[in-house]
């Protein structure tokens, strides 16, 4: 399981659309699509604000480190 992997179970596990879940973490949908096929990367920024949004353990999100909530 890589980033986007792991990303896109944050996203499921939320109930949320890409379009919402774009727009909890002040993106465009075009741009989270991207991301989660793998084609664009996150910032350390957004990374950060979905680990405090959704409550993820950073490790976790970035390197399959740990639990996946904190």
């Amino acid at each position: 399981m890589d980033i986007t992997d792991r990303l896109k179970e944050v996203r499921k596990e939320a109930g949320l659309t890409q379009q919402q879940f774009a727009e909890a973490v002040l993106l465009s949908q075009s741009t989270w699509a991207m991301i989660e096929c793998g084609s664009r990367r996150l910032t350390d920024k957004n990374i950060s604000l979905i680990c405090e949004k959704f409550h993820v353990n950073e490790a976790w999100l970035r390197d399959g480190i740990g639990e996946p909530h904190t």
